[in-house]
């Protein structure tokens, strides 16, 4: 997967943290990930569902995901300056974004109809609830954030977010695993 440096106009504090409180990370950004390094931030919850997920920015939400595996549900909101947040894991979106996708499963007929771009986004403004976090797809509870550009390279949310404290969950090294470099 390709990573772009921030550019100049990146400014540290840019986007809200996208949810009230900090309780710390559990995967970075770039972690490698087997076949693949991961594109967000995977944020603690309180090993608890159902808190008020925010619009980090201004924006519209052009694109929902529902899977069963991986992802589990998505929303895709576009900001004015060009970059999409993505949020997965989530427990239900807000009720205007969940009637939508109750329309869409009642006419498909299934529970998991993948990626689908909305006919008209729908408007959020930053530090709006767009959201609830979860526990949908694969994993634990919590909320996986990515910051895309343009071009839809997948770009440091640290670079963006304006930390709500300081993680108090301290590092604690258990192991280092160590793989071969060839074949």
């Amino acid at each position: 997967q390709k990573q772009r440096l921030p550019v100049s106009s990146a400014k540290s504090g840019k986007y809200q943290w996208p949810l009230s409180f900090n309780n710390g990370i559990t995967s970075s950004f770039q972690e490698f990930r087997g076949s693949h390094f991961h594109a967000g931030v995977d944020l603690r919850t309180r090993q608890k569902t159902g808190f008020p997920v925010h619009a980090v920015a201004d924006g519209y939400i052009y694109k929902i995901r529902m899977v069963k595996r991986g992802s589990g549900r998505g929303l895709y909101l576009k900001h004015n300056d060009g970059n999409t947040s993505v949020y997965f894991h989530l427990e239900r979106f807000t009720d205007n974004v969940e009637r939508v996708l109750k329309r869409l499963q009642k006419l498909k007929q299934k529970k998991y109809i993948g990626n689908y771009f909305l006919k008209k986004p729908i408007p959020f403004k930053k530090g709006q609830v767009i959201a609830y976090s979860g526990e949908t797809g694969s994993g634990f509870p919590h909320l996986h954030l990515e910051i895309r550009d343009r071009q839809y390279f997948a770009l440091n949310p640290f670079f963006y977010l304006k930390l709500p404290g300081r993680d108090k969950n301290f590092p604690i090294l258990k192991g280092i695993l160590l793989r071969p470099s060839g074949s």
